[in-house]
């Protein structure tokens, strides 16, 4: 995730979304991405939909908000 994070600080648009159809292509799986920086967006499969794509948003924030009461 921090990989994506720093191409798309470097990467125009376009070649981000060439590179994120490419790490799709060595998985046996479908990957649905959208990296947003603040002059743009690229997206792989932003049309659909991933069931645990907001799902998991509650547990890893409720581990993160955990650790920092814990001074983490």
């Amino acid at each position: 995730m921090l990989l994506l994070f720093l191409l798309a600080a470097q990467l125009d648009a376009q070649q981000l979304q060439s590179d994120l159809a490419a790490i799709e292509k060595t998985v046996n799986a479908r990957v649905g991405v959208c990296v947003q920086t603040k002059s743009s967006l690229a997206c792989n499969r932003p049309a659909e939909r991933f069931s645990l794509q907001s799902v998991m948003k509650l547990p890893v924030s409720m581990l993160a908000l955990d650790a920092v009461d814990r001074g983490k």
